[in-house]
């Protein structure tokens, strides 16, 4: 008679198999979005023969602190003037002649993110009588006074500079000074307006600006 062996018990070991929880240090940081940077090119100033060099002062920002990178160069002018350093931010510029200038700064970051300003610069010649012809754009009157509104915006004159204002109409040939009490720029210089009386706002108007 055989002798059967005693059945060897298996043991099955249940393994579960679940999700750890992460700890707070092996959460992944979201990546920083490069943002693109700031520029300024600096005010807008004027230089008065004979001096014929001024400097240019920029500056950029940025979220990152990664600025690589910062170039000058000349938009328009009546010559072409010499910069001296155009990959630093301060330069000199010369050989300056009569007449308006606009020189760009871009700054460019480590990303290749770049952005742009632009400077003006008017160069004048005290002795020379320089004139400018500038349309009105709106007569409003009230009764007798009248207000001339006139658009600066892109003329380069500003409240510093001694200018000498008159004020025609367009069919006439005889310009009438204004006293320095009657005309006003506003704020930023991109308007000024003219204080007058007797003006026929029905017809088209024009002020001559000497400087």
């Amino acid at each position: 008679m055989k002798k059967f062996k005693p059945l060897i018990p298996v043991i099955i070991l249940l393994v579960s198999f679940g999700c750890e929880k992460e700890s707070p240090g092996s959460l992944q940081t979201p990546p920083i979005v490069n943002e693109p940077p700031m520029v300024v090119a600096g005010a807008s100033f004027r230089v008065f023969l004979p001096v014929d060099s001024a400097f240019l002062y920029g500056s950029a920002t940025d979220t990152e602190n990664n600025i690589d990178s910062c170039k000058w160069k000349q938009l328009s002018g009546p010559g072409q003037a010499i910069i001296q350093t155009p990959d630093l931010f301060k330069t000199k510029i010369s050989k300056l002649i009569k007449g308006e200038y606009s020189f760009e700064l871009t700054a460019i970051d480590t990303g290749g993110l770049i952005a742009k300003d632009t400077a003006n610069i008017v160069v004048i010649d005290p002795v020379a009588n320089n004139t400018m012809i500038i349309k009105v754009l709106d007569v409003t009157c009230w009764g007798p006074e009248c207000t001339v509104l006139v658009d600066t915006s892109n003329t380069n004159i500003y409240r510093k500079v001694p200018i000498t204002v008159f004020l025609k109409s367009i069919d006439s040939s005889v310009w009438v000074e204004i006293p320095k009490q009657n005309y006003f720029f506003s704020s930023n210089g991109e308007y000024f307006w003219i204080e007058w009386y007797g003006l026929d706002d029905s017809k088209k108007w024009e002020v001559k600006i000497e400087y």
